[in-house]
């Protein structure tokens, strides 16, 4: 199986105008096994990690977008840090524009953050949640 799964990643592929590129690395977008091995990946350099180091702060992930929730700003940045540190290891990296810590506002705090808002699978969440 894993020989398979390696022949399909390092396969060359065609563009619509017939040219043949060879790939240099990754699994390709709508490749019908990325997401399969994308999460197989991901359960162990991320959910499992998250578990083991974090299992106080719930998670949603799809794939590799994830929301982790912290308590406070402090606990937000610290775990940002070493998710950063986590994914260096494994050879990957947070995406530099989608990636922020949000304040999500109730009706009890009415401070002003810069980030309120942010998408999730384009899905826009804003204001008070």
């Amino acid at each position: 199986m894993i020989l398979y799964i390696e022949r399909w990643l390092k396969a060359p592929f065609q563009k619509k105008d017939g040219e043949i590129v060879q790939r240099k690395a990754g699994t390709p977008h709508g490749g019908v096994i990325s997401p399969v091995l994308a999460n197989l990946f991901m359960h162990d350099a991320f959910d499992m990690w998250m578990v083991r180091t974090n299992p106080q702060a719930p998670l949603e992930r799809y794939v590799d977008d994830a929301i982790i929730h912290c308590k406070t700003k402090t606990e937000a940045e610290e775990t940002l840090k070493k998710l950063k540190e986590r994914l260096e290891e494994c050879k990957l990296e947070l995406h530099p524009t989608k990636t922020k810590i949000v304040y999500c506002k109730d009706k009890d705090r009415k401070s002003e953050y810069p980030n309120t808002e942010f998408d999730f699978l384009d899905i826009p969440f804003e204001g008070y949640l």
